[in-house]
């Protein structure tokens, strides 16, 4: 039975249809601020080893018989394993009667953006859950530039924190809720100071509601000093007789009230190589008291 006939209930669990699966994969790669800036590394094994060059040696001048000198090693191994994340929607169990096919096109771009929006809240903020052992804000809190009334005097702190470093920053990841004061300072002594809200100091800027805002305000990154990877595989299974807890504590008996739940997991994986390649802007409690 060809997948487009493929009803679900006789098949309750497995992979969602190639097609769409690699559809899913792309939404979340282009929805992703992260993943889209990052160094991609294609992964067909949920682990992958790659040789990562962390410092470019110096080159000599050499005369003819002479040793050249070497540095220390400067390329390190350096594994990504891809990390299981899911979700799980209720739905009628109605829904076990229609194609395998059909069911996952109609809800794609759901599952693509609830994905997305995980990822990046948890490579940027992270959340006691975190699989991965860093996030962009625990690697930067030690280099946080303090909110200030002008957000322009901040992103440049950020950016030269970076710059110090000998890297350059390739986008902005800011919350929308800066927009609004960004414009207000646009302008000092009659000189424009970025060209619109989404490029600052030449850098693109890129606003997103996917992280924890009460941490920080601002990443400034070079973010090809992270390796990010996505298994291709997209799995899911069909939950029947479960009893499910909603994030607000309540909880549903999936037999009891005819409903089915449809789990549905994908394998990320990340990697911060230099932590020195990252900046925040922290956000400073009561800078605008209340009249």
């Amino acid at each position: 039975m060809a997948d487009t006939e493929l009803i679900l209930s006789n098949q309750l669990d497995g992979i969602i249809p190639h097609e769409i699966s690699n559809e899913i994969i792309k939404q979340v790669m282009e929805g992703s601020i992260c993943l889209r800036n990052a160094k991609n590394e294609p992964m067909t094994t949920v682990k992958k080893t790659i040789p990562v060059v962390v410092n470019v040696p110096g080159a000599t001048w050499v005369n003819e018989g002479e040793k050249i000198k070497v540095g220390k090693p400067s390329i390190v191994p350096v594994t990504l394993e891809a990390k299981k994340i899911a979700i799980i929607m209720t739905a009628s169990r109605e829904a076990l009667r229609d194609p395998v096919a059909n069911l996952f096109e109609s809800l794609k771009d759901a599952i693509a953006e609830s994905f997305y929006s995980l990822i990046d809240r948890t490579i940027l903020t992270g959340d006691d859950k975190s699989p991965f052992k860093k996030s962009v804000l625990s690697v930067a809190t030690g280099k946080a530039v303090a909110e200030t009334i002008d957000p322009y005097v901040d992103i440049s702190n950020a950016l030269g924190v970076v710059e110090e470093q000998g890297f350059s920053p390739n986008v902005l990841i800011q919350a929308p809720k800066l927009k609004s004061k960004i414009r207000k300072y646009q302008s000092a002594g009659g000189t424009t100071r970025a060209d619109g809200i989404n490029n600052i100091y030449s850098v693109p800027t890129e606003y997103t509601t996917h992280f924890d805002n009460t941490k920080a305000l601002t990443f400034a990154g070079d973010f090809n000093y992270m390796r990010v990877g996505v298994y291709q595989d997209i799995q899911y299974e069909v939950l029947r007789e479960s009893t499910l807890t909603l994030e607000d504590g309540s909880t549903i008996n999936l037999g009891q009230e005819d409903l089915m739940g449809l789990r549905v997991s994908m394998r990320v994986a990340m990697q911060i190589l230099r932590d020195e390649a990252f900046a925040i802007v922290k956000p400073t409690p009561n800078l605008h008291p209340t009249a």
